[in-house]
């Protein structure tokens, strides 16, 4: 079991460990096993709703800023976005895509950007950029009107995305008690960004078999 220690870190083993193993570190092992099982099974949903946020909030906010390449012109729109975060990241997405040789175009950029860069644009300091030429209705079509606030989308999102930061990162996850509703979560959020977003999750996903086969870990 050394070995294990070696290759995955005591410190990271660790989180795996529980009182009731008495030393049995194979316990701990099947416990990494089965976050993985999980994590992979989450893949699609997160794929999904990642790009198809991405995809639809981009064009949201070409609508607003009556510009189709506003990440190749972010600096002329910055001012708007007040967030130096925004910038920041645009601008190491540009610098990313000059050091792999390949040209600065918006559908480029676009997919450099990270999940945490979209879902920001979700926080409360963008309120009047939504309710300007209703540009929620842009991203969520499919969500009721009366549900449909940049508030209740932000604290959505974010739920999603913390989750899958911690699957990106390896984290674990196999002690979590709402896996279902998380899950349920992310397919509820494609859904109101397309019907057939939350299809095409159904259609290539084994979530459910998976946490049918869940062992007693």
């Amino acid at each position: 079991m050394d070995e294990y220690e070696k290759i995955l870190s005591k410190q990271r083993l660790n989180k795996y460990i529980r009182e009731q193993d008495n030393g049995n570190l194979i316990l701990a092992i099947n416990r990494y096993k089965w976050n993985i099982e999980i994590s992979r099974a989450f893949y699609p949903a997160l794929n999904i709703i990642e790009v198809s946020l991405r995809n639809r909030t981009h064009k949201a906010i070409s609508s607003y800023l009556n510009d189709e390449k506003w990440l190749e012109n972010f600096s002329v729109h910055e001012q708007k976005f007040k967030l130096p975060f925004s910038r920041e990241k645009v601008v190491k997405a540009m610098q990313e895509l000059t050091l792999k040789k390949k040209p600065i175009e918006e559908p480029r950029l676009i997919a450099e950007l990270n999940f945490g860069f979209w879902t920001s644009f979700y926080d409360n300091r963008y309120e009047q950029m939504w309710r300007s030429k209703n540009g929620l209705a842009l991203v969520f079509p499919n969500m009721f009107r009366r549900n449909r606030t940049r508030s209740k989308l932000s604290k959505t999102l974010n739920r999603i995305r913390d989750l899958r930061n911690r699957i990106f990162h390896y984290e674990p996850i196999f002690h979590w008690h709402d896996l279902d509703k998380h899950y349920d979560r992310i397919t509820e959020c494609a859904s109101w960004i397309s019907p057939k977003a939350k299809t095409l999750i159904l259609n290539c996903d084994n979530f459910k078999e998976v946490m049918a086969k869940k062992p007693s870990v």
